[in-house]
């Protein structure tokens, strides 16, 4: 069995059709609903898993995005993705790193 992590290869989110105060219609804040998993041996399409029963959902958007995260996270961890700016998740640990390292400068 390979090592490799296996990534979703795509990803769907969903924002609602609402109405502002004004009457006027207004898109929602995006909401993942389902992944899609790349086929095994190399077969074309996708398998979808689905986070939120699609018959549940109102009248609104839905968004097809590439999954690029699984992606970047393999490339640095074998080295290629050194010039890539790193994930917002490993910024904030970084940060948070450093931080604990440096103490909080409000000792007296």
């Amino acid at each position: 069995m390979s090592d490799d992590k296996k990534y979703p290869s795509h990803r769907i989110s969903f924002s609602e059709i609402r109405a502002d105060q004004y009457g006027e219609e207004k898109l929602g804040k995006p909401v993942e609903i389902a992944s899609i998993w790349p086929r095994s041996n190399g077969k074309k399409g996708g398998l979808i898993e689905w986070h939120i029963d699609p018959k549940n959902l109102g009248e609104g958007v839905y968004y097809h995005f590439e999954n690029e995260r699984g992606q970047q996270r393999e490339d640095h961890a074998k080295g290629q993705g050194k010039d890539q700016e790193k994930d917002a998740f490993a910024q904030a640990e970084n940060r948070k790193r450093e931080r604990d390292d440096r103490g909080s400068g409000r000792e007296r």
